[in-house]
């Protein structure tokens, strides 16, 4: 399967002066792609709506060419029944790099409600994430938020690529999340239970800040193996030092491919788990592999430095 930014880098040739609309994540790769951003129109959060919109500037503007990268929402946009259906989530909100249709079907609350269907005795991912019919809600759980999760500012970490939340906006969030337990749970128990996400959210998180510093260090004391410069060039970020954000899993050090799997797959894995209340997946599908990818690249760092002593010598 081709992949996106290549994709995209092909229809940037043949461009032109065309409109372009990318669609929610298209955003990121087309960002990288595009020489003429005047002409682009990014559309985040549209969820659906984007087709509408780039049909709608077509028809206003017969004589401009429009090109459209849309998402996924207008696949669950028609049938409001389907949209309440964990199935209709299931296509975005999985896999390895988060982990949260797993971690709902495991949970309590997942096995209640597959065993029944019936969202008025037991939550579906609507119940909790689109109380209004708005899909996105999911920033009201907190430290929870958006793909590698928030931060309070005074917890904040200039090189942890995180969402940064003032603590009225976090009280504010969690304040909201509780109205939306409350038909089913006591106000106590809500916010004992978030609370316990949060304190496994900030575990990981320390173990971010950890890895991400001791990999540092050693791009600084130039013992990498190999070094940025000596690798292909990353397609966004070229020669730079990159961990997180625009990594990529190849051309890469052994070090650094351990920090992709902490940060990329793992640390999501615990704090969503965490968040959805699956003891299995926040323990034995995070926490648990975020330790061990940890023993890995604090073992590598010191090989790594042993060696370049011996090369000193």
């Amino acid at each position: 399967m081709i992949d996106q930014v290549e994709l995209m880098r092909i229809v940037e040739q043949f461009r032109g002066d065309a409109v372009v609309v990318p669609a929610m994540r298209a955003n990121v790769g087309w960002a990288a792609v595009s020489n003429n951003v005047v002409r682009d129109v990014p559309a985040s959060g549209a969820m659906g709506k984007t087709s509408s919109f780039a049909l709608g500037v077509a028809l206003a503007r017969p004589e401009e060419r429009v090109i459209l990268f849309d998402g996924d929402g207008p696949s669950h946009q028609f049938s409001s029944a389907f949209a309440r259906e964990p199935e209709a989530c299931e296509v975005c909100h999985g896999g390895p790099d988060h982990p949260v249709m797993e971690a709902y079907q495991t949970s309590v609350h997942g096995v209640l409600y597959y065993y029944g269907r019936d969202a008025e005795k037991s939550p579906s991912c609507a119940t909790c994430h689109m109380p209004n019919g708005e899909h996105g809600h999911v920033a009201n759980i907190g430290l929870g938020a958006v793909f590698t999760g928030a931060v309070l500012e005074e917890d904040f970490l200039p090189h942890l690529a995180m969402k940064r939340l003032t603590k009225s906006e976090f009280e504010a969030n969690r304040n909201a999340m509780l109205k939306v337990c409350a038909p089913c749970h006591s106000n106590r128990f809500a916010r004992e239970s978030l609370e316990r996400a949060d304190a496994i959210k900030r575990e990981a998180d320390a173990l971010v800040a950890e890895s991400y510093a001791t990999i540092k260090a050693l791009y600084d004391e130039s013992a990498l193996d190999p070094m940025p410069e000596d690798r292909p060039p990353n397609p966004v970020v070229g020669h730079a030092f990159e961990l997180g954000g625009q990594q990529l899993y190849e051309n890469t050090s052994e070090i650094e491919q351990a920090f992709f799997r902490l940060f990329k797959f793992y640390h999501a894995t615990t704090f969503k788990a965490a968040y959805h209340h699956s003891p299995d997946y926040t323990h034995w599908e995070g926490i648990v592999r975020m330790k061990m990818e940890m023993d890995k690249i604090r073992t590598e760092a010191k090989r790594l430095r042993s060696e370049m002593k011996g090369e000193r010598r």
